[in-house]
């Protein structure tokens, strides 16, 4: 019982949120944010600072779930499996699940169950399970074309044994039947699929990534970003003279800097001016994008890349998402809440789009930044000498 007070918590704290956004307050209340904080700390202190599984969401929500299901050797197991049962639209779903490293044994035993295509139609190989050692697959299982597990044995050579290894489960298979799997039973204790339950700290902690994305300090968003699912992303086009000029331009603000010496005493009327519309410290401020409580621990090297490049080091919880919607128009933005067939996105210019999910074609994630290219221009250098010396000094 004890165990499920964590998860409880996290509940409640998503409960109240998405209740204030519904009735379209986006501000989190300081109360929850608290209790959120305290409650990430705490499970992160226990934690080994990673996520037993990794997830990489293909298109728009994660397919992955626990549910009961036989072997063929008449046990019963709780799988972890891409098909969410009753759930319309569930086969449709893709996703890649990455375990955290282990130490390779002699021999990996796990069961597999699910589909690789429409019966009487060639079986494709988008759905499986690989093992990995040093980057490079060594084995590769696929699903047996039935719902009942069957077991899968890997025999590690001499060689391999005792080195990091991770296995990858991924469900590549977007149609509409006969398009998921499932694994259970895997013999390696720590990423048994049970480290998967609702009730597990990874659970929690990944609730609480999403909760705290924007608004946590960033030391606490740092430590909590490996519990964010990842996103496919398209790559943005940069040319060798575009980085070349951000590369001379940061190098020079950050030797200028310590040339300057500056006191930080305008810091606040600049941050003011240039980035608290959009950017929030000691709760002063919008959250746009993210809170920068704490910024200043990232030192100047970064901090100039942050501000003068703000697409080098885009952080996972704030890439911006392109949904293009069946009418054929796009909408671009970060997602403040999904529930049920809404999506609630907020553009770069701060409003909010209240959408069907029915109505949309696809989505994806993009490498971009919110925030604006060319502040190198737009403040005047000792005034971004100020800034940079009010957020090293705490804000």
């Amino acid at each position: 019982m004890k165990k499920q007070i964590p998860i409880s918590q996290a509940k409640l704290i998503g409960a109240l949120q998405t209740g204030l956004q519904q009735r379209g307050r986006f501000t989190p209340e300081p109360q929850l944010l608290s209790w959120a904080g305290s409650l990430a700390d705490t499970l992160l202190a226990s934690s080994s600072g990673a996520p037993t599984w990794t997830e990489t969401i293909h298109d728009s929500s994660s397919p992955w779930i626990l549910q009961p299901r036989k072997c063929t050797d008449g046990k019963e197991a709780a799988v972890l499996s891409s098909l969410q049962k009753g759930q319309k639209g569930s086969e449709q779903k893709t996703g890649t699940l990455v375990s955290k490293a282990f130490s390779a044994p002699k021999e990996i035993r796990f069961w597999i169950c699910g589909h690789r295509g429409k019966p009487g139609e060639s079986a494709h190989d988008k759905n499986y399970v690989s093992l990995e050692i040093g980057g490079a697959e060594l084995n590769r299982a696929l699903p047996p074309q039935n719902d009942t597990c069957h077991e899968i044995v890997w025999q590690i050579p001499a060689g391999h044994q005792g080195k990091q290894a991770r296995l990858r489960i991924v469900d590549g298979d977007a149609g509409n039947s006969y398009a998921w799997l499932g694994v259970t039973r895997i013999n390696v204790p720590e990423i048994g699929v049970d480290h998967f339950s609702s009730g597990g700290s990874d659970a929690v902690l990944t609730m609480l990534a999403e909760y705290l994305k924007v608004t946590a300090p960033v030391s606490l968003r740092d430590r909590l970003k490996p519990w964010l699912p990842k996103s496919e992303v398209v790559s943005i086009v940069v040319t060798p003279e575009q980085r070349q000029s951000a590369e001379t331009l940061i190098a020079e603000r950050s030797k200028g800097f310590a040339e300057a010496n500056p006191d930080g005493k305008r810091g606040a009327e600049i941050f003011q001016q240039h980035c608290s519309a959009c950017h929030q410290i000691k709760q002063v401020g919008g959250l746009i994008g993210p809170q920068l409580d704490g910024v200043g621990s990232r030192g100047i090297s970064r901090l100039c890349e942050d501000i003068l490049d703000p697409n080098r080091n885009v952080d996972v919880h704030f890439q911006l998402n392109e949904l293009k919607m069946k009418d054929g128009s796009s909408k671009i933005g970060s997602i403040l809440l999904e529930e049920g067939d809404l999506i609630q996105l907020r553009d770069p210019a701060g409003q909010i789009h209240r959408l069907s999910k029915a109505a949309i074609e696809s989505r994806a994630s993009l490498p971009a930044s919110l925030m604006p290219t060319g502040f190198g221009q737009t403040i005047p250098e000792t005034d971004f000498y100020e800034l940079l010396a009010w957020l090293l000094a705490g804000g």
